[in-house]
């Protein structure tokens, strides 16, 4: 069986096979594997949170949405059969988003806007959902890796390696991840413009940190970590507090890593600008409870509609950058995803 020549045990391909049933019901689900952590299945949705329970949070983009929760114990909702597909974004449409918001840059209104795209790509006999999720597992373990179907967004998965909030009893984490240029072998050497977005970042979680009256123990980096194709800049924030975590997740997100700075003008643009909805792209999702929590910034992540898979790529704006160079990261991104889909 595919299952065990990926390197699952009998427990997760039981899992697969859940989901799979899952699918076919069109049931809410979420099927997911946090880095070093076995696969886990959480089979009922929630509108709010379940306290003190184990449990799958997922959080759209928008500011204007409130978080789903998934748990454990099957239930029998129904998803309607989400068809709508996505804009796809041509290079002309991301060519005039990209001038309009180079004049709020030269103008110093922004800083840095974080501009995306959609990607589409189609097949005449896609593989299976769960082979996906099974390959992205195992390409690569430090990712979130997660399959979900929900009520309203549909069908989405995703491989992605920004943490937003780590927490381990009373230790907490959190990440500030950006800067991007294509992976190889050899030393990275990183120019200014991929610096200032970083340092953009870890200024926001600065100051995210203070205002919620966070001790910050510890600020490792920025170091070099490579995330399939791509390679990013990062810098982890160890800290203590007693906020809760729903309140500290509101607080974090979003960041100048998936918003710009400053980041309430960064989304004004953005949603004048992108002709697409975001939907759960650069959302968070992840799994907590009492004691512990791994959630995670939602990138490197699809929508599957029928049998077209549309990708959601993007990239940090500054006045410094150059439309074909932005346009060839986005390519880059895209290869973390369509490896999953070709082999």
């Amino acid at each position: 069986m595919q299952a065990y020549q990926h390197g699952f045990i009998k427990k997760e391909v039981n899992l697969f096979f859940a989901a799979t049933e899952k699918l076919k019901k069109r049931e809410p689900f979420c099927l997911v594997r946090i880095p070093g952590q076995e696969v886990e299945l959480f089979d009922s949705f929630h509108q709010t949170p379940l306290e003190g329970a184990k449990q799958f949070v997922c959080k759209p983009w928008r500011a204007n949405t409130t978080p789903s929760y998934y748990a454990k114990g099957d239930n029998e909702m129904q998803a309607e059969d989400c068809q709508r597909k996505p804009h796809e974004t041509s290079y002309d449409e991301y060519k005039n988003s990209f001038d309009l918001c180079m004049t709020e840059l030269e103008s110093n209104r922004l800083q840095k806007v974080v501009l995306s795209r959609v990607f589409c790509t189609e097949s005449s006999s896609p593989p299976s959902l769960i082979a996906i999720f099974q390959r992205a597992a195992s390409k690569y373990p430090d990712a979130l890796v997660y399959l979900l179907l929900h009520p309203d967004e549909g069908i989405w998965i995703g491989a992605s390696p920004e943490i937003l909030l780590k927490k381990r009893k009373s230790s907490l984490e959190t990440v500030s991840l950006a800067g991007t240029q294509q992976a190889y072998e050899g030393n990275y050497e990183w120019g200014d413009k991929e610096k200032a977005e970083q340092a953009y970042v870890s200024d926001h979680i600065r100051s995210a940190l203070r205002n919620l009256n966070c001790t910050i123990q510890e600020e490792l980096g920025p170091d070099t970590i490579e995330a399939g194709k791509v390679a990013h800049l990062k810098t982890r924030f160890l800290f203590s507090s007693e906020t809760k975590i729903t309140e500290l997740l509101e607080h974090l997100h979003p960041t100048p890593a998936i918003a710009g700075v400053p980041t309430d003008k960064a989304i004004q643009q953005i949603e004048k600008t992108e002709r697409h909805e975001r939907g759960l792209y650069t959302g968070y999702l992840g799994v907590y409870d009492s004691e512990k929590a791994d959630i995670y910034v939602n990138l490197r992540c699809m929508q599957i509609v029928a049998k077209s898979f549309y990708l959601y790529l993007g990239g940090g704006i500054t006045k410094d950058s150059e439309l074909d160079k932005e346009w060839l990261e986005t390519e880059y991104k895209a290869k973390t995803l369509l490896n999953l889909l070709n082999e």
